[in-house]
């Protein structure tokens, strides 16, 4: 159910009440360390260039589309950085390997 229903019914307040036998059993095996190490899992990528519509040249250089490509490659293969640390390490990874290969 979507919540725009309490706008279109002009309430305040719904209130729901949910059936616990048709809910899906949850392991009591979580806890906060284990929320932690799987949070830890998710990975991030860097920001990639995005073209200039302003300038005249409306394509990006080639270091530029390297360090892209870079990126889409990690991510095709399943890498990538933890969200704290992708701005830091995470974007000097694919720098300094693009300015290795160009």
């Amino acid at each position: 159910m979507q919540l725009n229903v309490a706008v279109e019914l002009d309430k305040k307040v719904v209130e729901y009440t949910i059936n616990s036998a048709r809910l899906p059993s949850k392991s009591s095996n979580s806890n906060a360390f284990t929320v932690l190490m799987n949070k830890s899992k998710v990975y991030s990528m860097p920001k990639k260039y995005e073209v200039n519509t302003s300038s005249k040249v409306k394509k990006l250089s080639g270091p530029q589309q390297l360090y892209c490509d870079l990126i889409d490659w990690a991510q095709s293969t399943g890498c990538g950085w933890s969200s704290d640390i992708v701005e830091d390490s995470g974007k000097q990874a694919p720098t300094s390997l693009s300015n290795a290969l160009w």
